[in-house]
């Protein structure tokens, strides 16, 4: 009699699926290669069996990766079976989903470098390393998951070290701090040795560098990915990462227009109350009309934003049609800004966060007006939605910095040049935000104070 097992999903693509397996031999790991296309049918045998070779390739040169179990033919495809890590988080379940770290983050850093070390000495080239492809086990250990854009060479270039420690800052810059990413620089040169570093010297200066390269390549793959989920809007298609791009959403509720705005709020006590939208379950949204072109272009910079963990109201549909309509997500009981009501303390400090953290990026919004601004109900500031956001040069410098804050005095009913309190609390949110070190803080804090 076949052995009953109960599959969960992990992972989805068109080409390979991720399942957690549990049976009476216990949980494992099935990664399932198949390819949707009859013709290229074979990779799905190359793919599998490539990945197979690698993880026993760094299992025998230290490298803390799951075990093989099994590699056999699926049902389409090929499946690979390999172990489950007990107690183990995702690295990126930390930086942008809130889960709590499960050792010191000073101990994992230390360790992060010393596993992307031993990828680097064991001669592979990981091409796709970042945090969703790192876990943390319950005694904050690294393990190192997907390897099947990899590949494995004699011996790596300095190239190549240069372009995993530089993505890798990127991708967890916006997550951790810098004194965490100098930790783990760090643990990877002294893990190295010198051997390894003959014709690379990662030292103070270098590490500068590679932070200012890090923070430009964050903002450049932010950019980037929001093109995608156009493009899956051109298609059709349902986006599965940070927001959902549809054709098949509709709303239900009794809706009215806001004369001030484009924008379609839920009628009630607050901004946004429960609206149904099909597909997507009842919520508390904002819903705006208007032209395609600009609610497209409005919607793509929310998702950018929404992707920099910033605080801007959740993308969560953009619908064509005779009357073009998006939905965004927002906490329940939001309330309009008001430019003719004081601000509290709490609000001015989360304003200077948003903007703080817009600037850390090397991008502005030049719709910081009332009616694009909401309260939530703990006093938070949220951007409804992203219009026309720009990019300047990274770090911002002192003295470009007066220009920036023009947008302030639209919102802050006087107390921006007349409220000691309330500037230094906006100065306290601004530089909170910022991910950088001491020395750009400080050039920051000198130059809000002058």
């Amino acid at each position: 009699m076949a052995e009953s097992f109960q599959r969960t999903p992990l992972k989805l693509s068109k080409k390979r699926t991720v399942w957690l397996e549990r049976s009476s031999e216990g949980p494992r790991v099935v990664k399932h290669f198949h390819d949707p296309s009859k013709f290229v049918l074979w990779r799905d045998r190359l793919r599998a069996g490539l990945e197979h070779r690698i993880l026993k390739h760094l299992d025998q040169h230290g490298v803390r990766v799951p075990k093989i179990l099994e590699l056999r033919r699926g049902s389409p495809g090929w499946e690979l079976h390999m172990q489950w890590v007990p107690d183990s988080v995702g690295m990126d379940e930390i930086l942008h989903e809130g889960a709590e770290w499960p050792a010191s983050q000073a101990g994992f850093a230390r360790e992060l470098g010393r596993a992307l070390a031993a990828v680097h000495k064991s001669g592979l080239d990981h091409v796709d390393l970042h945090p969703g492809n790192v876990l943390l086990d319950a005694e904050g250990r690294a393990w190192l998951i997907d390897f099947h854009q990899a590949r494995i060479a004699k011996r790596l270039t300095r190239h190549v070290f240069e372009r995993d420690l530089i993505a890798l800052a990127g991708q967890c810059r916006e997550g951790v701090s810098a004194r965490f990413r100098a930790r783990v620089l760090c643990a990877w040169r002294k893990a190295m040795g010198t051997e390894w570093l003959k014709d690379f010297n990662p030292n103070e200066d270098w590490a500068a560098h590679a932070e200012a390269r890090a923070r430009q390549w964050r903002r450049e793959d932010g950019a980037w990915r929001p093109e995608a989920w156009m493009r899956a809007l051109a298609r059709g298609e349902t986006a599965r990462s940070l927001s959902r791009i549809r054709r098949d959403c509709d709303f239900e509720g009794e809706l009215r227009a806001d004369a001030s705005t484009s924008a379609l709020i839920a009628q009630g006590g607050g901004l946004a109350q429960s609206v149904e939208l099909t597909g997507l379950g009842s919520r508390s949204v904002l819903i705006e009309r208007g032209a395609l072109g600009e609610l497209a272009k409005a919607f793509e910079g929310s998702v950018r934003l929404f992707g920099h963990g910033l605080p801007v109201a959740e993308p969560l549909c953009l619908v064509p049609g005779e009357i073009p309509w998006a939905a965004y997500g927002l906490p329940d009981g939001s309330l309009l800004a008001h430019s003719d009501k004081p601000w509290t303390l709490e609000q001015v400090r989360s304003l200077g966060e948003l903007i703080g953290g817009l600037h850390d990026r090397g991008i502005r919004c030049d719709r910081l007006r009332a009616d694009n601004v909401a309260f939530t109900a703990d006093g938070k500031v949220l951007l409804l939605s992203a219009p026309h956001l720009e990019s300047f040069d990274l770090p911002p410098s002192a003295g470009e910095l007066d220009g920036r804050f023009d947008a302030v005095s639209t919102l802050s009913a006087g107390w921006w040049d007349s409220d000691l309190k309330r500037r230094q609390a906006f100065e306290s949110g601004y530089l909170s935000a910022f991910r950088s070190g001491s020395v750009e803080l400080r050039e920051l804090g000198a130059a809000l104070r002058s």
